[in-house]
């Protein structure tokens, strides 16, 4: 993603982060990293000062996360459709994790 939610959904993808793959001709890997604390963003940097959150992450004595590595996409000829790909994957996992 380009920015940090609630974990409730996830936003579309800046397509400029994908560039280098698609120039190298390599694929990407998708991965959802779902943060176990019920919607109650801990890991989740919006709306507070930086500093105030780094603090309330330090405070918390464990952080419960699991990583979902998905299939590769092949880097196809432009950004746009590795973008648009990589968020369909990554949308489509954390919604159906969701239900």
């Amino acid at each position: 993603e380009a920015q940090a939610t609630d974990g409730t959904d996830v936003v579309p993808f800046k397509s400029a982060v994908f560039e280098s793959a698609v120039l190298a001709c390599r694929p990407v890997v998708p991965v959802e990293i779902r943060y176990h604390d019920d919607y109650q963003p801990t890991i989740a940097y919006y709306g507070d000062s930086f500093i105030s959150h780094i603090m309330n992450i330090l405070k918390e004595p464990r952080l419960l996360v699991t990583l979902t590595v998905l299939p590769e996409i092949s880097a196809g000829e432009d950004r746009q459709t590795l973008a648009k790909k990589s968020y369909k994957a990554i949308h489509d996992k954390h919604m159906s994790n969701n239900r």
